[in-house]
């Protein structure tokens, strides 16, 4: 089963997720790593105290696994309403506190300060496929909504493959604002 997409600029349509989602089922895909190999450094920075929004959650086990470890206030959002609604469906029976939202990374409606903690694994990396004008637009949105989003002392924890446009952007975005 191919689940990679003919051009990378694929990653950044609805119907890419949808279709992949379909694809993979109710089974789990991680990008990168699983939670085992970053508990000890997401439990380093995430505290239960947190409040916590994780952008493109997909149907990656990150959250919940975050959740058994005590950290309950967890708000999952991601573009495919399909990847929503099951992960909502796997997870309201025994993780009650986490909420499930589709919603475009681009255009949060959450209030201003909402958040301690901001979780992205692998977003950015899918959304910014070249450096091109409406692409970079794309990014400045989601990296805008996430500054918006954050409390003073938040933290914006993002796992990536750490690709060299990508961490000059993410670094000159938050050194000028």
């Amino acid at each position: 089963m191919n689940l990679l997409p003919k051009a990378a600029d694929e990653f950044r349509s609805r119907d890419y997720w949808d279709q992949f989602f379909d694809k993979v089922g109710r089974e789990a895909f991680e990008w990168y790593s699983d939670f085992v190999d970053l508990a000890n450094v997401l439990c380093k920075y995430i505290k239960p105290r947190d409040d916590v929004l994780i952008i493109g959650c997909g149907n990656s086990t990150l959250s919940s696994d975050l959740y058994d470890t005590g950290i309950e206030q967890i708000t999952n959002i991601d573009l495919s309403e399909k990847v929503v609604k099951q992960m909502k469906k796997q997870n309201e029976k025994k993780r009650a506190n986490m909420k499930w939202l589709p919603m475009d990374a681009r255009q949060m409606t959450f209030d201003d300060n909402q958040f301690s903690v901001v979780l992205d694994k692998g977003t950015v990396d899918a959304l910014m496929s070249n450096k091109s004008e409406q692409v970079v637009s794309d990014i400045d949105q989601i990296l805008n909504q996430v500054d918006r989003v954050l409390r003073m002392t938040g933290r914006f924890i993002c796992i990536t493959l750490a690709q060299k446009h990508i961490l000059e952007h993410i670094s000159q975005h938050f050194f000028n604002s």
